[in-house]
């Protein structure tokens, strides 16, 4: 992955690229991470609802995985591979 190769992708928003990076940022020994959305919201200036959104919508595009954790912070797993195909 480059950071060109981000910032050049056009199918995931400004907003998407802004969680992504930050998640990446987390997960700096490895593809997983952990922060909780109040730490999103407050590292990206995003809202809570856009977050939410933008999650999903990497979930979707298969950028991320999500586990969904009861009464805790989800975890976050990146899909590494997706960038080389980038």
């Amino acid at each position: 992955m480059t950071p060109n190769s981000l910032l050049e992708n056009k199918k995931i928003s400004n907003n998407d690229k802004m969680i992504l990076i930050n998640l990446l940022n987390f997960a700096f020994k490895g593809d997983v991470c952990f922060p909780s959305l109040t730490t999103l919201v407050t590292r990206t200036g995003l809202t809570k609802p856009s977050i939410i959104s933008g999650i999903k919508k990497l979930e979707k595009l298969n950028f991320i995985q999500v586990d969904r954790e009861i009464g805790g912070n989800n975890v976050y797993v990146i899909n590494m591979s997706i960038f080389n195909e980038m």
